[in-house]
């Protein structure tokens, strides 16, 4: 039975970087929900970040977000922690 990928979406969309976010990416920073994207799937930064695995992905662009997860339609997707502007 093929594995049904996970698509983590973290933080709210935005042009800006985030720098605990990227202390996060570094290793400087503990991030309970990247060991889920490493073994299940990926996880989505939804701000501008320097990723460095290929299952960390950076897009900022709610289309190109929406582009990705159609690609993966039996994928499941989990936003996390609330944010209105995203969800």
């Amino acid at each position: 039975m093929e594995k049904i990928k996970l698509i983590l979406l973290y933080g709210p969309l935005s042009s800006q970087h985030n720098g605990k976010y990227q202390m996060m990416i570094d290793g400087k920073l503990t991030c309970g929900y990247r060991p889920f994207a490493e073994k299940y799937g990926c996880i989505i930064y939804l701000s501008p970040q320097k990723t460095k695995k290929d299952w960390e992905l950076s897009i900022c662009n709610p289309k190109k977000v929406i582009q990705f997860i159609n690609k993966h339609p039996d994928a499941i997707v989990w936003a996390i922690k609330h944010n209105t502007n995203r969800d």
